[in-house]
């Protein structure tokens, strides 16, 4: 993964103020809706983290709207696994399913609230 300066602090500085929205509304979601208990609400929240990392360097961007979601292929999300294997060697196999399910959680949630097509 990356180094503690190459982590961004907060969402804030990375993303716009609807992404934002959506990001706090989807944490709500996995807690009211789905369940989910507060450390994996918490891993989710993480990894989600990470991924902004990687998609600002990778799409050049400070300010990352919904739209960009969209843009993404394969090769991107493919990309992304490599970023975080190549930046953690130690990543085990279980950290890395985690991170997946992270970021296709959010996807389906913006599908869910029609953000987003698929």
């Amino acid at each position: 993964m990356t180094s503690k300066k190459d982590f961004p602090k907060s969402i804030e500085s990375l993303c716009s103020t609807k992404t934002i929205k959506v990001y706090n509304n989807w944490m709500g979601w996995l807690s009211d809706q789905k369940g989910y208990s507060k450390n994996t609400i918490c891993s989710y929240s993480y990894d989600f983290k990470y991924f902004l990392n990687f998609l600002s360097s990778h799409i050049s961007s400070n300010n990352i709207e919904i739209v960009d979601f969209k843009d993404l292929k394969i090769r991107d999300f493919r990309s992304w696994l490599s970023y975080l294997k190549n930046n953690n060697p130690n990543l085990k196999a279980r950290s890395l399913a985690r991170s997946r399910a992270s970021i296709k959680s959010f996807y389906f949630y913006c599908i869910l609230i029609k953000k987003i097509k698929s």
